[in-house]
């Protein structure tokens, strides 16, 4: 019983390591397994002018909604 936790927690101590690792692909090119690059999602260049454009929204709809209060046939025709 006692080996088997101890198995099951060097498992999951080689799982830690493997994820921290590096992975360098030897293999000929025609072999290789392409990995997807994500690194474009932490670019500054999509990160700012996303968030940006989420700010802009929000506050266009708390003005709509606040100015509904204000004016409540503002849309009614």
């Amino acid at each position: 019983m006692a080996t088997k936790k101890k198995k099951e927690e060097a498992k999951s101590a080689v799982a830690t390591r493997k994820s921290l690792c590096i992975s360098i692909n030897l293999l000929p090119r025609e072999y290789r397994k392409p990995v997807k690059d994500f690194s474009w999602i932490t670019d500054r260049r999509i990160v700012w002018p996303t968030l940006a454009l989420v700010a802009a929204a929000i506050s266009v709809v708390m003005l709509f909604l606040s100015s509904r209060r204000r004016y409540p046939n503002f849309l009614v025709r």
